[in-house]
């Protein structure tokens, strides 16, 4: 995907893994806004400091509502989901009334179970994709850290699929 498709992006969580992202795409957002849906403003000011089109929000429905209505039902708007909850037993279906509307690409950064947010943009035919693609980048990192050389994207992919195909065959 190109970020330049999108207008805005509005995370879910506020934890550690946006930081490496902001660090990653922090120039290439060109100061387009970012909305970071929280419950906890902990990390607010070093999350600000690094990316200054940040607006926080609360932890709710009514927040999410009000990133669409800001951007026209979030035609361009990517979406990503990056807190921890649904591994923890909040499967985030609170969320999923206001994605009925919803419009833009949903990222669900979990690559064991996705959130319920994810499983209602993909039924209904929406722009989705999971977290298989940040895991396969982790292990090529650390592959290229402990042995200096990672296998290719598509032989990681490969193998992957072909696992969670005889898993699930069982």
């Amino acid at each position: 995907y190109s970020l330049e498709k999108f207008d805005a992006f509005c995370f879910f969580g506020s934890g550690d893994v946006l930081f490496s992202l902001l660090d990653f795409l922090g120039n290439k957002l060109c100061g387009k806004p970012i909305y970071f849906i929280r419950r906890n403003p902990k990390n607010d000011k070093e999350l600000q400091s690094f990316y200054k089109e940040s607006t926080f929000l609360s932890f709710s429905p009514s927040s999410l509502d009000f990133v669409l209505d800001l951007h026209e039902g979030g035609k361009n708007l990517c979406l990503v989901q990056a807190t921890s909850a649904p591994s923890k037993g909040d499967d985030l279906s609170s969320f999923v009334p206001q994605l009925d509307r919803f419009e833009g690409l949903f990222y669900d950064l979990l690559y064991s179970e996705p959130s319920r947010m994810y499983k209602a943009v993909k039924a209904r035919g929406g722009e989705v994709l999971d977290g298989l693609p940040m895991l396969i980048e982790q292990a090529l990192l650390a592959q290229e850290i402990w042995w200096g050389e990672s296998a290719s994207y598509d032989f990681v992919l490969k193998k992957v699929l072909a696992f969670l195909n005889k898993e699930a065959s069982l």
